[in-house]
């Protein structure tokens, strides 16, 4: 039996204008999200905006989106990993 898991997934995130690649989160980056969660009580959002600026989108873009472009965000995110 051949399994081919494929390369790693890149997205193209266009925000004012600007493109920026980004991937999705690997099994560790997850981990240390979900840890980072139950450090950060109330403070989700700082650990989410961490993770993206690991995953390719600068700290200072997404500190600037607003709510709405954050949920899309983390649904396209997760549409990546539920695609794989």
């Amino acid at each position: 039996m051949d399994l081919d898991l494929g390369s790693k997934a890149i997205c193209n995130v266009k925000v004012g204008g600007s493109e920026y690649k980004m991937s999705a989160p690997t099994v560790k980056q997850s981990e240390t999200y979900q840890k980072s969660l139950g450090k950060k009580q109330g403070s989700e959002m700082g650990a989410f905006i961490d993770l993206l600026a690991e995953l390719g989108l600068p700290k200072e873009v997404s500190e600037d989106l607003d709510v709405i472009q954050i949920r899309k965000l983390s649904e396209g995110l997760l549409g990546l990993v539920e695609k794989k």
